[in-house]
């Protein structure tokens, strides 16, 4: 029995698969996914050779070998819990990572803050980052803010969607379009595309051309990897991109924004938790955040 590839996370979850008999239930008391439940129990069934669970009707029983487990792990994992909270009473970090030029801060600090006098136990740690270092950061990090674009630049997480991001032409000051009260993507046909892309990942340049494939447009594209180097560009007027409002930071006075009537695609801001990281401090925080952010 290869026992000590179990962690004690697996064990948490197994306990709480047990305790509610519902692997979507359990998922949700410890604010992860359903098929990181269902991998974590098939983990240890494999590692311990024996089946955990019987389906019953449409629930699911303990098996003889799940009951045994049940039994000795609830003391084991009380009494792990009890000696890392007195190991951290005086404190404990929780480590947030936030992709810049989202808003995130306005969104988020006065709640962090609300977080932080409720819980003086806790230290947020907040960073705000590009996404180079939110991708280098990110396996150190407890919890992140970011967008459903660059979701998969990142390993070991499950995601939230907290609001959905609006997306408007930008352009400069004195481009024809400038006046109009909003656009059709038709009317954007023949425009040359700034596409905001770093290196680390195409995903935003792969939902743009995904973007205009839908609506059978095909613009010429050019990919930027910093921000004000792209805003730049447009209040040259060398080109269009397509941004959220926030992104314009710093170039209101030189840049247009105007509404898409016909944006045919769908992206949020969402808050990511790292699978790799477990502790009873981190349920809190998501606890309250989740309150909070109505999610």
């Amino acid at each position: 029995m290869k026992a000590d590839r179990i962690s004690i996370g697996d064990i948490r979850i197994f306990l709480s698969a047990a305790t509610y008999k519902n692997y979507t239930k359990a998922a949700k008391s410890l604010y992860t996914t359903q098929p990181t439940i269902t991998k974590v129990i098939h983990h240890m069934e494999k590692e311990l050779g024996v089946i955990l669970f019987e389906k019953e009707g449409k629930g699911m029983h303990l098996t003889t070998q799940g009951l045994y487990l049940y039994e000795q792990y609830q003391p084991l994992l009380s009494e792990f819990d009890h000696i890392y909270d007195a190991l951290h009473t005086k404190n404990t970090t929780i480590k947030i990572g936030i992709l810049e030029g989202y808003d995130f801060e306005n969104l988020l600090f006065e709640h962090l803050t609300t977080i932080n006098k409720k819980h003086p136990e806790l230290t947020l740690s907040i960073n705000i980052y590009d996404l180079h270092e939110l991708i280098e950061y990110s396996d150190d990090l407890d919890i992140v803010f970011m967008n459903t674009l660059e979701a998969s630049s990142l390993n070991h997480y499950h995601f939230m969607e907290i609001d959905k991001i609006p997306y408007y032409l930008v352009v400069s000051r004195n481009h024809p379009l400038a006046k109009k009260n909003s656009v059709h993507l038709k009317d954007l046909a023949q425009e040359h595309h700034f596409i905001l892309c770093q290196k680390e990942t195409m995903s935003t340049l792969e939902f743009v051309k995904q973007t205009w494939d839908i609506v059978n447009l095909h613009p010429t594209f050019e990919t930027v990897d910093n921000r004000l180097t792209l805003l730049m560009k447009v209040s040259q007027n060398s080109g269009v991109s397509l941004l959220p409002a926030y992104m314009i930071k710093g170039y209101e006075d030189k840049l247009t924004l105007i509404p898409l009537a016909d944006f045919p695609s769908t992206i949020y801001r969402i808050m990511g938790i790292n699978d790799l990281h477990s502790f009873s401090d981190r349920l809190v925080f998501l606890e309250d955040m989740r309150a909070l952010l109505h999610i």
